[in-house]
């Protein structure tokens, strides 16, 4: 097992360490861990699970297939997502959400669950198909390759958008840039019941940085979709964004958890949570000295938490609820 020791989110100077080829998934895990699981899927070597260390500062890596090696039980939800993963060669984040759904369709992550993820997949679809007419439109006379326009429509459909009455257009709202907007933008105010302090500083900064990347990601794909020259050049291998979309989730994650405040223990605790599941997406492998210190301190030993609380029930349960909040989010305005 492998540990990665730094990530910007801690460090104000990094050094750079070399970049791995692979791209980044945040996995919508419902296992008990603080922050979530991210898988490296790679094009010509078995994916990696990384993974908040839970003595301190950094990163576990292990093997995708060593979810049993972790310290914690898995859920039969996360088992089967990672098989289903497994059998995909270089799994990108449109695999992702398919197989989450169609994991949680099929019950794994329980009755209630299972009833949202239906109603989700069946209006994803229904918006995959209309956007598709709508991106088809975008092309003209061009004779693009049909994966092409395929999976931008599919790209589209993650990022959030949705078909207008109007068919050549757009609906201007776009609920995932509202909802980080919402959230994201008012970490200060969302979080001053902690009390503030160090973790506290960092996850405002963070949360403000991640929004201005995500504004200027959505202007530019509204920007794409009306560039002929740009539309042209696309090619199915080559269509933007993916690293940000892949952390997408993680970051609708991480807006819901900001509004689970009902369910904390402590403040200490609810913050080290959220400081745990940034570091996990804003990893970008690079180290350095300043900043450990602080990376030390936002996990917590077991017995700090409070002793009349079942911690793999709770996290269990948590998640649970996280995954079914981001299908609720996927049915808005049904």
């Amino acid at each position: 097992m492998e540990m990665l020791a730094g990530n910007s989110f801690l460090s104000h100077a990094p050094t750079e360490l070399p970049l791995s080829p692979g791209l980044l998934l945040f996995l919508p895990s419902t296992s008990p861990v603080t922050g979530g699981l991210l898988l490296r899927s790679h094009r010509r070597r078995e994916s990696e699970l990384l993974l908040p260390n839970p003595f301190g500062a950094g990163l576990f890596v292990t093997p995708a297939d060593s979810l049993e090696d972790l310290g914690f039980v898995p859920t039969a939800f996360d088992r089967v997502l990672l098989r289903q993963l497994g059998a995909v060669e270089a799994p990108d984040f449109l695999e992702m959400s398919a197989l989450t759904l169609s994991t949680a369709v099929a019950g794994f992550a329980g009755r209630e669950t299972q009833v949202l993820a239906r109603k989700a997949r069946a209006v994803q679809a229904e918006r995959q198909s209309r956007l598709l007419a709508y991106v088809q439109t975008l092309f003209g006379p061009w004779d693009a390759r049909p994966d092409v326009p395929e999976r931008l429509a599919a790209i589209l459909v993650q990022m959030g958008f949705r078909p207008s009455e109007d068919a050549r257009r757009l609906c201007p709202a776009v609920p995932t840039m509202e909802l980080l907007r919402r959230e994201l933008g008012s970490v200060e105010d969302c979080l001053a019941w902690t009390g503030g302090g160090v973790i506290f500083e960092r996850l405002v900064r963070v949360s403000r940085q991640v929004l201005a990347h995500y504004e200027a990601v959505y202007a530019d794909m509204r920007a794409l979709l009306h560039d002929r020259m740009r539309m042209k050049r696309l090619t199915a291998a080559n269509l933007p964004y993916a690293e940000e979309l892949a952390l997408l989730p993680g970051w609708i994650r991480f807006c819901h958890l900001l509004g689970d405040t009902v369910h904390a223990h402590t403040a200490f605790h609810f913050l080290s949570d959220m400081a745990a599941l940034a570091i996990m997406l804003m990893h970008r492998q690079t180290a350095a000295a300043e900043g450990r210190s602080w990376a030390s301190r936002w996990q917590t030993a077991a017995i700090d938490r409070p002793v009349s609380v079942d911690m793999s029930l709770h996290l269990v349960e948590r998640n649970e609820r996280l995954l079914r909040m981001a299908f609720l989010h996927v049915l808005e305005d049904v």
